[in-house]
């Protein structure tokens, strides 16, 4: 539905995939299984595909966390599977599990999600792009307690760094 509504208000989109793999098989699985969701929109998709490759819902804890090895091997599994079908893939995590579990994964662009505070609060919409982790990736998310005027709930905020669209014509 998201997807059609974009196409029909002429909104450029990408795709966020949350990875539930435990293991290359099933980073395969997973990657095919939007590939083949995304093939009627093949020619429509504007921006990167992207794998948020972390544990927030302690899936992954419960049902026997990966290696880290195994946890970068997963990211490059789906990465290339995603950029072979034609796509722009990157990584989605926190800054922690970029240090520890992901340390090392250079092949794709990062988007790291990483909240300054002030005086322990978030600093949300007043965070510069110039923030800490501007040279370490494309995208960086730097609030999930941002504004936007007609909503009035909290928004994810993010800065990118280069220019992601695709199939620009």
């Amino acid at each position: 539905r998201n997807i059609e509504e974009c196409i029909r208000v002429g909104m450029p989109f990408g795709v966020y995939t949350y990875s539930y793999a435990l293991n290359i098989n099933n980073a395969i699985n997973e990657a095919n299984l939007v590939i083949k969701t995304l093939a009627p929109y093949k020619d429509k998709v504007r921006f990167p595909v992207i794998i948020d490759m972390e544990d927030a819902d302690g899936y992954k804890g419960r049902n026997g966390m990966p290696s880290n090895e195994t946890l970068k091997a997963i990211c490059t599994a789906e990465g290339e599977i995603f950029e072979n079908a034609g796509y722009y893939a990157i990584v989605y995590a926190n800054s922690s599990w970029f240090k520890n579990q992901l340390a090392g994964l250079t092949r794709f662009d990062k988007w790291v999600a990483h909240w300054p505070v002030s005086a322990g609060k978030q600093k949300g919409n007043a965070t510069s792009p110039d923030g800490e982790n501007a040279n370490n990736c494309g995208i960086w998310q730097f609030t999930s307690e941002g504004k936007l005027n007609g909503y009035s709930g909290n928004l994810d905020m993010n800065y990118a760094y280069k220019d992601f669209v695709l199939n620009k014509n």
